[in-house]
């Protein structure tokens, strides 16, 4: 039995969930299923793709609520989050469908990145969407973390892109998708968020057939649709050369100057 927790805007009773184990894990006092229900829809429709085409006795999906009415997370509220998982539980794999870019915050960006290195370190794999908009988010942004991305070639969910020398480890399904929801009961949408969980139903589909954890990022590779080199998150050694030995001042330093600096 594989356990995935999925760190969302909770999970809502659904016709598309009825097979699928919920569990809760107690953080913030959240013990039934009322208490994780999700008012947005967004985790509902995350935990229906993670979970699909998956046989109910090989997956126990445990999910967090960390929005509310309206989604949105502060790394604070992350870093909280993380911290209760380092102390009380392991899972093989979390879903974390959303990005936090660093604004007045950044200086705690140590600190999610150690949490995530402890949480990997236990044997979890971890699976976090990138920003919509392309800037730099975290936590996809750490080397501890699978950062994913859209890709726009492939025309399957159950297919992705691997990617080199980035950021961006994969560049999965989120092109338009028909979703579990909330208010309507389904919704067509798009986005990094959904992308990233069917990278998760990916993964979680290999941990399933026997790959060893250790061997996922290799087992990515090799099933990969195509390989490629993403332009649009360059890791830092790869920066212009005329960046190389500056020194720049930047005024305020917010987070879209962040996403620059990282």
């Amino acid at each position: 039995m594989k356990k995935v927790l999925v760190i969302d805007s909770g999970v809502a009773k659904h016709p598309r969930l009825k097979d699928v184990k919920i569990c809760t894990t107690g953080f913030r006092n959240q013990h039934t299923l009322d208490d994780i229900y999700d008012k947005v829809g967004h985790g509902t429709a995350v935990v229906s793709l993670i979970s699909k085409g998956i046989s109910v006795d090989e997956i126990e999906v445990y999910v967090i609520r960390l929005f509310n009415d309206f989604f949105e997370c502060t790394i604070t509220n992350l870093i909280e989050c993380l911290e209760y998982v380092v102390k009380n539980n392991i899972y093989d794999v979390i879903n974390m469908s959303f990005g936090i870019t660093a604004g007045d915050e950044y200086y705690q960006i140590e600190k999610l990145r150690m949490l995530c290195e402890k949480i990997e370190m236990k044997g979890t794999i971890i699976v976090s969407a990138f920003d919509n908009d392309g800037a730099i988010s975290y936590p996809a942004f750490f080397n501890e973390v699978i950062g994913v991305d859209t890709s726009y070639k492939i025309n399957k969910r159950t297919e992705f892109e691997y990617v080199h020398n980035s950021c961006v480890n994969i560049l999965g399904y989120g092109k338009n998708q028909k979703v579990a929801w909330n208010n309507p009961l389904y919704t067509i949408i798009e986005g990094n968020s959904f992308a990233c969980a069917n990278v998760t139903n990916i993964i979680i589909n290999m941990l399933i057939q026997g790959v060893d954890k250790n061997k996922i990022n290799d087992k990515l590779e090799e099933q990969a649709v195509c390989l490629n080199s993403y332009e649009r998150y360059i890791l830092p050694p790869d920066r212009p050369k005329w960046l190389k030995g500056k020194r720049f001042i930047t005024f305020p330093f917010n987070k879209e100057i962040h996403s620059i600096y990282a």
